[in-house]
């Protein structure tokens, strides 16, 4: 039985590595905004009842949450001590800062912002991509998962 277990956490490991993404401890990732209380209460019912659909887009460098606030407090709440990560370099000219709220914002005042300890209102940020087709959000990179994130603490 622990062997079929060890298998099947394998192959797992494996299929998220495909879709380059990584399963990291929940305590190494740093929000950068607050979030919408309502918004996680969807977000939780979502997961619960349908699986984690989509990894959270993380830098790879500083562990900043870039997309996924919902997710990471969701699965903070529920106990989750590994969470699928899609990494990206934020600094990669690819990567747009924006903001849902008009104000004017740089990377580095995101990256000094939670260095501080700091953390932004929700909806401050808004990170985009640049693609040949012109700016589409970041969540538009990353792979579809469809994970059933409760058998992820039953991982060895």
């Amino acid at each position: 039985m622990i062997f079929g277990a060890v298998d099947n956490d394998f192959l797992l490991i494996e299929r998220l590595r495909q879709q380059n993404v990584e399963l990291i401890d929940i305590s190494e990732l740093k929000p950068h905004e607050q979030f919408c209380e309502i918004r996680l209460k969807e977000v939780r019912k979502s997961i619960l009842s349908e699986g984690l659909k989509h990894p959270i887009v993380v830098d790879r460098t500083t562990k900043i949450i870039l997309d996924g606030h919902h997710r990471y407090n969701t699965l903070k709440s529920l106990k989750i001590k590994k969470v699928p990560v899609f990494y990206v370099d934020y600094f990669d000219d690819k990567i747009i800062l924006d903001s849902w709220n008009g104000k004017k914002l740089t990377k580095n005042d995101v990256v000094n912002k939670v260095s501080s300890g700091g953390i932004f209102p929700k909806k401050t940020t808004k990170h985009m991509i640049r693609s040949e087709t012109g700016l589409v959000h970041i969540s538009f990179i990353m792979p579809t998962i469809n994970l059933d994130i409760l058998k992820i603490n039953e991982m060895r």
